[in-house]
């Protein structure tokens, strides 16, 4: 069996994440079906394997049609068959942190082959315990229901908590409507709940509030109980300065 090497530097995006150069290991198949089967590894900076973590992948061209949620085993591996030729966001979510990552290109060969990332991510001590913080609105509105005020004070209660911490809002729409109207909308959740807090006496530059649209579904769209699960403000980041 033939095989490749190749090495790509992963600079995250968000300040609070590191990764060092990710390995990736390009071997081919002995069927053509066109599929790639990516292989994700996550470990600590000393390459101890962190099991548990929350791997998200999505096609970035295609975010509705293909949207998976992973979990690392023992050894802090996962996979999962994917088209080449397409690109592929991933994102890793481990002790209410996530660590973003820049998107995965899938060459376009002609026949099967897998590749093997390793992602290498730090978890801060101190971080904030959020547990079930979804917001969720109505359709095509950005106020926030009365059963949801009572989650956004538990948040607020524990950033009093913990002065130095930060944290991003990260709202999201379903399908219904056009992008760029879902963009405004995502961003008008972000807000709302950004000025619930501030309002209650956190720090307006502790809290970046931020519209994803309709890009990052958690559920499918195609039904209701799906888009009611996907108009959502969610805790995206959770960071502890030093």
């Amino acid at each position: 069996m033939k095989s490749f090497t190749f090495f790509f530097l992963f600079f995250p995006l968000l300040c609070f994440a590191n990764t060092e150069d990710d390995l990736v290991n390009l071997s081919i198949l002995d069927s053509s079906e066109g599929k790639c089967v990516l292989t994700i590894k996550v470990s600590d900076f000393d390459s101890i394997p962190e099991a548990n973590a929350k791997i998200f992948i999505w096609n970035v061209a295609d975010s509705l049609g293909f949207s998976k949620q992973l979990i690392s085993d023992i050894d802090g591996k996962t996979e999962i068959t994917v088209d080449q030729g397409q690109e592929y966001n991933v994102k890793i979510f481990k002790a209410d942190t996530f660590f973003i990552f820049k998107d995965i290109k899938i060459p376009d060969l002609n026949y099967d082959f897998t590749m093997n990332y390793t992602f290498q991510i730090k978890v801060f001590e101190g971080y904030l315990d959020i547990i079930d913080l979804d917001v969720h609105f109505a359709s095509n509105s950005a106020e926030i229901k009365e059963i949801d005020k009572e989650k956004l004070d538990r948040l607020y209660e524990r950033l009093l908590n913990n002065p130095l911490t930060q944290i991003e809002l990260a709202s999201h729409t379903d399908s219904i409507g056009s992008d760029e109207n879902n963009m405004r909308l995502s961003q008008s959740r972000s807000n709302s709940v950004k000025k619930y807090i501030v309002d209650k006496g956190i720090n307006e530059n502790r809290i970046v509030a931020k519209g994803y649209g309709e890009k990052e579904p958690k559920e499918s769209n195609k039904s209701p109980e799906g888009r009611a699960i996907n108009r959502r403000t969610e805790v995206r980041t959770v960071i502890k300065n030093k």
